[in-house]
């Protein structure tokens, strides 16, 4: 009745059924939050912030019921308190829908990256591969490409420019790539730093080639659908949730493979960025179909070779334990092993997503907080 009343623009009598749909049950909050909801929509946000706030009685913490108080709180009074409790408030619950809905438009916060977007890879040969394409050089007659770098990079950045090059592959002379690679970093990334880490690559000296066959046409295209679409970590989790419905467990080595296997990119996207939103499609995927937390697949990213779908793996091994003590914990801890891993010379691909994921945690201590918010600092000044 509430909902009919509503949709004829009764705000009177839905409000009325709604109250009453909370005395007839009045251990749920679901009543509460639609009664709420109703009066925050038409600007009655005293009558909103009465009824979010029995919803958060029944349920303290709710992640609906809280961002919505301190919207009707600060839409009441406008002042510097409450817009300050906002920005505390999205800052450590960046994911929540609601509050991104209502709160985030409040404050003058840039997007966050790995949350609301996936920054480009930073590679001395992405680097050199941006240049080449802004250039757009005729290579359907051949042509060698000769690059030169003091550190091993994460064999998806060579494996980018190999991808850039097939483009040119149907001349009768295709294009090369003629690279010299001068040192490895310690630790050495092509090894992995534990047991069950995951092993891509197959390396001959320097050179990397895919570990693994050919994935399977279905893991492709589930990957490629998801790949496809605007990125914002809630909204990929949820969409990856429904992609994988047509997958099972048994589907895992298919989304290792289709790490180093990406399907075809459309003319419209980079090679580097399309390499890049396949690896994080199939990590978002392998998290949906992995029974446990942390998810074991993501874990095994991280314990192995060096490459980028670490960053997509820390991103969602943060997202899935926000908020959760005993998660947290043991993310955080995979996140000080992996700090151990990054080397003293070089380039490391995975410092920044790193940081910007443990930020996302909720339950870390404050003096770590303030050495990732100086790190994070750092990073960015020195882009």
């Amino acid at each position: 009745m509430a909902l009919c009343f509503k949709a004829q623009g009764n705000i009177r009598k839905a409000a009325s059924f709604y109250k009453k749909a909370g005395r007839l049950d009045p251990g749920k909050e679901a009543g509460y939050l639609d009664l709420g909801d109703l009066y925050l929509e038409n600007g009655l946000y005293k009558k909103a912030l009465k009824a979010y706030n029995k919803a958060a009685d029944i349920q303290p913490d709710h992640e609906w019921a809280i961002p919505s108080i301190l919207y009707c709180e600060y839409m009441i009074k406008k002042d510097a308190e409450r817009l300050g409790k906002i920005e505390a408030y999205y800052k450590a619950n960046t994911v929540n829908g609601r509050a991104r809905e209502l709160l985030k438009p409040l404050l003058s916060i840039a997007e966050l990256p790995f949350v609301d977007y996936i920054p480009e890879p930073q590679e001395a040969t992405i680097n050199v591969l941006r240049q080449v394409a802004e250039q757009n050089p005729d290579l359907e007659s051949g042509g060698t490409i000769s690059l030169t770098i003091n550190h091993l990079e994460a064999p998806s950045a060579i494996r980018a420019m190999e991808l850039y090059l097939n483009k040119f592959g149907r001349s009768a002379n295709p294009p090369k790539l003629n690279l010299t690679i001068d040192n490895v970093s310690e630790p050495d990334p092509r090894q992995p730093i534990a047991e069950k880490g995951a092993m891509l690559w197959s390396y001959e000296g320097f050179m990397a080639q895919p570990a693994m066959p050919m994935p399977s046409g279905q893991v492709a295209d589930a990957v490629r659908r998801l790949a496809m679409t605007p990125y914002q970590i809630e909204d990929w989790y949820r969409t990856a949730g429904e992609l994988a419905q047509s997958l099972t467990p048994a589907h895992l080595p298919d989304l290792f493979a289709v790490l180093t296997h990406p399907p075809e990119p459309s003319e419209s996207v980079s090679s580097w960025r399309w390499l890049q939103r396949i690896q994080y499609a199939a990590v978002f995927l392998m998290a949906q179909l992995s029974p446990s937390k942390p998810s074991e697949p993501l874990l095994s990213l991280c314990y192995g070779q060096s490459d980028w779908p670490v960053n997509a793996a820390v991103a969602v091994l943060a997202y899935e334990a926000q908020g959760d003590p005993e998660l947290e914990k043991a993310v955080s801890e995979l996140f000080f092993r992996l700090m151990e891993r990054i080397p003293q010379e070089g380039y490391c691909f995975f410092t920044y997503a790193l940081v910007c994921s443990w930020l996302q945690l909720s339950f870390i201590d404050e003096k770590l907080r303030e050495q990732l918010e100086q790190w994070k600092n750092d990073l960015e000044q020195r882009e």
